[in-house]
């Protein structure tokens, strides 16, 4: 099965240079609309008394025959079948102002007869019915995608389609290959010619990068056979992630790892020391989790069921700056499998959810972005003076300048019951009846996250 996909909602099996060239814009092929076939009358398709009732048979023939529109024409019906959205997105459809130059009434009056079919047979027989209308070469099974841009549907309020600008398409523009000689003083007035362009080649950009099978090798057609296409399967592997991303009954990586201290103590010379270990408690990801609603952790794991039935046929979505080294690509025989491998991922690591849900960088910083370089620069000079701190104590240590004071303490792990012995300052400073019994390698060695009390000498 070839899984060519643009960002049309579904497979595109005839896939010519032009076709791709053109749908890769907008997920659609770019016709001039003079150029699509009007309905003929005598194919009894559209009549005054009864508006368009076509049969069946007549309306695939005519679909047939409409090879330049079958992209546009497929990706609304595959959009709403297979992501259930009919009763959100029918009244929209139904309530269209219709743009006769941009997008020919015959058009949409297919799109809007085939929707209310769907509606009344439900999503089975609504996809057996979209197989019969369905070209032959492009009767295939669908491949579930996160819905996209849908040109038809541009002009609608639904929050599912991102509308593109109002007079989409009529401009052709030169593909993003041809601008790669240039560099960037000639690509100034070059890219973009405005801002539909930025959008078109971002998306042909992306249509170009973010198939996996075609980095990683070939996904074989088995692979879609168990994906969640039902609303009780889907919503069964979404309980299954949401539940494995709250559950703090193993021994997840980020947990007991934050010392709890108690109150501050004096040591002899009146410094403050910070106060014994009484406990731990989980790192900050794990407890940002446990602080979440259960409806965001809901809509989390919805996320990562949608991408993972993107992944899984190998539509990946990284585009090709990010080097392979920061991300893979694992093919499972089955879905079932991918799902288990998630599950037990987010039963071991509290992070990952925790990172899935953090606030987008892209948008955090258009949204901010004096706060975002501010948080850079505080980051720099507190790694600055870090530095310098560093330096001026090895330099004093080495010349005898400053006499580390070491100690060790001694606390019970609430936990476990053990006493343990920490140790505070430099081990090499400790007198020689502190280091028996640690062995000569250990002696010698520092401790990450030492507390040192310096004094000065005489």
């Amino acid at each position: 099965m070839d899984y060519t996909t643009t960002t049309t909602i579904g497979p595109v099996s005839h896939n010519t240079d032009n076709q791709l060239a053109s749908a890769a814009a907008y997920g659609v092929v770019n016709e001039n609309p003079q150029s699509i076939p009007a309905l003929d009358p005598r194919m009894d398709m559209y009549t005054a008394e009864n508006g368009f009732c076509p049969n069946t048979a007549t309306l695939a023939k005519f679909i047939e025959g409409t090879v330049g529109l079958q992209l546009e024409i497929f990706q609304v019906f595959d959009s709403l079948s297979w992501h259930y959205q009919h009763t959100k997105l029918v009244p929209s459809i139904q309530q269209f102002k219709f743009d006769t130059d941009l997008f020919p009434v015959n058009l949409m009056a297919i799109q809007a007869y085939v929707v209310d079919q769907l509606l009344v047979k439900g999503t089975d027989a609504g996809i057996k019915y979209l197989n019969q209308l369905r070209p032959s070469a492009q009767a295939l099974p669908i491949v579930p995608a996160i819905p996209l841009p849908v040109p038809s549907l541009s002009v609608t309020s639904s929050p599912l389609h991102t509308a593109l600008p109002a007079a989409a398409s009529q401009q052709a523009y030169p593909p993003l290959a041809a601008y790669e000689p240039y560099d960037m003083a000639q690509l100034a007035d070059m890219f973009p010619l405005s801002k539909e362009h930025g959008q078109i080649a971002n998306q042909e950009y992306e249509v170009a990068n973010n198939k996996a099978g075609k980095r990683t090798g070939s996904i074989p057609d088995s692979v879609a056979a168990d994906l969640p296409l039902d609303d009780a399967a889907y919503r069964r592997v979404v309980n299954r992630v949401a539940a494995a991303m709250m559950d703090a009954s193993g021994d997840y990586l980020e947990k007991g790892k934050k010392k709890v201290r108690g109150p501050k103590t004096k040591d002899t010379r009146g410094q403050d020391q910070p106060g014994d270990v009484i406990g731990h408690e989980d790192a900050m990801q794990a407890q940002r989790l446990w602080g979440k609603r259960p409806i965001v952790v809901k809509l989390a794991a919805c996320r990562m069921v949608d991408a993972a039935m993107e992944a899984h046929v190998g539509n990946v979505n990284i585009s090709d700056w990010s080097p392979l080294s920061s991300w893979g690509f694992e093919l499972f025989d089955t879905f079932e499998e991918r799902i288990d491998a998630m599950v037990e991922s987010l039963l071991i690591s509290k992070a990952i959810p925790d990172n899935v849900m953090k606030v987008d960088l892209l948008r955090k910083f258009v949204a901010a972005p004096c706060r975002e370089v501010g948080r850079k620069q505080n980051n720099k000079k507190v790694n600055q003076a870090r530095d310098q701190q560093n330096a001026i104590g090895i330099h004093a240590q080495k010349n005898g300048l400053v006499v580390v004071d070491a100690y060790t303490k001694e606390f019970k792990n609430p936990q476990t019951g053990q006493v343990v012995t920490e140790v505070k300052g430099d081990v090499r400073d400790l007198p020689a009846s502190l280091k028996r019994g640690r062995g000569g390698g250990q002696a010698g060695k520092r401790r990450k996250g030492n507390d040192s009390s310096v004094l000065p000498t005489a």
